[in-house]
Parts: C-alpha cells; structure tokens; sequence
C-alpha cells in the first residue's frame, strides 16, 4: 500500500484484539472498506471526542512500544496520523454515530467540510459563525 505499510495495520488490529476485541469487527469492516474520512478533521461535542480519546490513545501507546519504523522515510514515520484516519472511522462504526458532509466553495475552490453528526447533536454554530465567518471576512479583502 502507498500510504502505510500492512505490519502497522496488523500491529494495530493485534492491539485491538487484546485491549478491547469487541471493535474488531468494526476494525476489519474499515480496513478492507473502501470508504474512509480522511484527515483527522471533524466538529463535534465534548461528550464525544473525550470518549473516543480515551479509547484511542491508549492504542496508540501500545502500538508505539512495538512498532519497527527501520527503513520508513519521513512519509511514513506519519504512521499514527495514519491510525487515527481509520480508528477515527472504526470508533465511529462501533458506537454507530452519524456523519453529516458539507460542501463548501470558496473563491472558486471546493472544499468538502465534514460535520461530524452524533445522534442528534449536531455542531451548526460553529460552523455558521466560525467558519462562514472566517470566509466571509477573507472574501471582503
């Protein structure tokens, strides 16, 4: 694969297994997917991101003391950024939250915006005052 090397999905996929199986199944159904959020960007509630932190870092720990960067260029010493681009989506397959994705446009660009929906909850004031906000004074000057 050009963006990350199979030895660090399995290491992932093997710290899973032994910290916590029940998302092994939503591990699997991500990485053989077709479909993933890139990035590490989103918009949501306090009450969704600590949860997900507290799940995901200790994996990230783990995988830490035993992954093998010898021989990765600077590209892929990014491996956790990486991770968390799928565990991001496996965490989210699991407690089976819902996404919501925006397009944007500025100055003739597109951008895709993805607002993160979480049952119910969803983040519009940000997005309506910080971010068109932020757009709206860029496209004055």
């Amino acid at each position: 694969d050009h963006w990350n090397y199979a030895k660090d999905l399995d290491l992932c996929e093997e710290v899973i297994g032994e910290q916590c199986p029940e998302y092994l199944d939503s591990y699997k159904k991500v990485v053989n997917g077709k479909d993933l959020y890139y990035y590490n960007m989103f918009i949501a509630k306090k009450e969704v991101i600590d949860p997900y932190c507290e799940w995901v870092f200790p994996i990230l720990a783990e995988v830490e003391k035993r992954v093998d960067m010898t021989g990765y260029d600077d590209y892929q010493k990014r491996i956790y950024g990486f991770l968390t681009e799928r565990l991001f989506d496996v965490w989210m397959d699991k407690q089976d939250l819902k996404v919501k994705e925006s397009e944007l446009k500025v100055n003739g660009l597109r951008l895709n915006v993805h607002m993160w929906i979480v049952k119910r909850a969803i983040v519009r004031w940000a997005y309506v005052h910080i971010y068109m906000g932020l757009l709206n004074k860029d496209m004055r000057r």
